[in-house]
């Protein structure tokens, strides 16, 4: 039976060992991994034997900096972006070749050859570990999606005790940037990303049929998840994000919305049920598209709800 809590990357140490071996030779230039986190579904407790692992890898090279590009992306828009905080990290760290790494050209090659050498379906980022604790370490400057990646996961590799000394530090601090950061993303309103999963696109039906995963279920849960995380956060300084953690800020505060959210847990987590929507969308896509359109209201009165409470 599968553990919705821990994947089976995180329960062989073997793997995890090959994991780091590979990453770094397909990185070279004398790279080293520093930390790997477990994000994603797993790390929420809501992973089935349809889930791919999730990983956040944090790198450091003496050589250059490492820097993995959004597919989305390109060099230039992201330095655009992150022009601020590189040239503090600059003047910090010392100037060093930066060496760009890409989704198509990187990633999603290294996927496969991963998926052949571990045996287990891997999803990952890479981060300069430099970069990522500086920006760790600037909170009150600026927010970072670091932050959320480090508070919201399983920590799987860490040999210099990196990851679990910055989290120990970090555990209960409410900065004001991540307070804007994840309220306007997660609480004033709902992602962008859950409408634009409404109308399902022939790439949509294609992820469904490679991933096993339907986008809007899993933006819908990640709505009421967030929401929840937000709150508490606000309030406490934790970023809950574990499934029973957020069945139970439900129940505490909003008992009357606890059917819905189980209802969409159950859409992602019960791997019958999963399956089963997953076979009848690819064969009437239009049909679960209509349906999504009118839970939406539903879904962004819950996240309304959890916005009013006062905690």
């Amino acid at each position: 039976m599968v553990d919705n809590h821990h994947s089976e990357l995180e329960k062989n140490k073997k793997k995890v060992e090959q994991y780091v071996k590979a990453i770094e030779q397909a990185i070279g230039n004398d790279t080293k991994v520093i930390g790997i986190l477990e994000i994603g579904s797993f790390a929420n407790g809501e992973g089935t034997d349809l889930s791919d692992i999730d990983t956040r890898i944090y790198v450091e090279s003496e050589n250059a900096y490492i820097w993995n590009i959004d597919g989305h992306k390109s060099s230039e828009a992201i330095y655009s972006e992150h022009k601020d905080k590189l040239e503090k990290f600059a003047q910090k760290y010392g100037k060093k070749p930066i060496i760009n790494f890409t989704w198509t050209n990187f990633n999603e090659p290294t996927w496969e050859k991963l998926w052949d050498t571990l045996g287990v379906q891997v999803e990952f980022g890479l981060v300069d570990k430099r970069y990522a604790e500086f920006e760790l370490s600037n909170l009150e400057l600026f927010p970072s999606n670091e932050h959320s990646f480090l508070m919201q996961s399983n920590i799987i590799y860490d040999p210099k005790n990196f990851l679990t000394d910055k989290r120990k530090k970090l555990e209960g601090q409410i900065f004001p940037t991540m307070v804007q950061f994840y309220s306007k993303r997660f609480l004033n309103e709902l992602p962008f990303e859950i409408y634009e999963s409404i109308d399902m696109s022939q790439g949509d039906l294609s992820d469904i049929r490679k991933i096993n995963k339907i986008q809007w279920v899993g933006w819908a849960v990640r709505c009421v998840r967030e929401a929840a995380t937000t709150k508490s956060y606000l309030s406490t300084g934790k970023l809950i994000h574990k499934k029973e953690d957020v069945f139970d800020f439900y129940k505490k505060h909003l008992p009357e919305k606890c059917d819905f959210v189980a209802m969409l847990y159950e859409w992602k987590i019960n791997p019958e049920v999963r399956k089963r929507m997953i076979q009848e969308c690819l064969q009437d896509p239009q049909a679960f598209s209509q349906k999504f359109k009118e839970l939406m209201p539903k879904l962004e009165e819950t996240v309304k709800a959890v916005k009013n409470i006062e905690v």
